[in-house]
């Protein structure tokens, strides 16, 4: 999610109109944590989101089976450069990190989607069944987000 994007991008993602651009000395960084410790006062979830095929990566790892996005984004000719979320922004392995990022910018929340075919996966059997890796994966992403005292927002399905 984060580890990848440029800051500027990052800066662009996440502020709002009505920060203060006055502060020329400051990071990028630094501006983005004071807005958003100046709307502490307001009592709301001030977060950041993301999407499951957007972010995670990990794409054929762990249990996970293909969902429609990597069937029609490996098809060529679908997607801008034939881009696929195969790899995205890694999250599956930097979780721990971006969300500690999130945690620094002072942001109280922080949704996220299940990826379906990475939770529940199709047996021989034409069952869905839980993936025990995919199971464990949510669980610690959960746990690092209330560790960090942030509170999980889950998305069911994300589109």
């Amino acid at each position: 999610m984060w580890a990848c994007m440029p800051k500027l991008a990052l800066a662009f993602a996440v502020m709002p109109a009505f920060l203060p651009h006055t502060v020329a000395e400051s990071t990028v960084e630094q501006q983005i944590a004071a807005t958003v410790n100046s709307m502490q006062e307001v009592k709301f979830l001030w977060g950041t989101a993301t999407a499951a095929y957007q972010v995670e990566g990990a794409w054929d790892r762990d249990g996970r089976q293909k969902s429609i996005w990597d069937v029609f984004s490996q098809s060529p000719g679908n997607t801008n450069n034939n881009d696929t979320g195969n790899v995205a922004d890694n999250f599956y392995d930097l979780y721990e990190s971006d969300v500690q990022l999130v945690r620094e910018y002072g942001f109280n929340s922080f949704r996220y989607s299940f990826s379906w075919s990475r939770l529940l996966v199709l047996g021989n059997d034409g069952v869905r069944r839980p993936n025990p890796k995919g199971v464990e994966f949510y669980k610690n992403l959960t746990r690092s987000v209330l560790a960090k005292n942030m509170t999980p927002v889950v998305t069911l399905f994300h589109w």
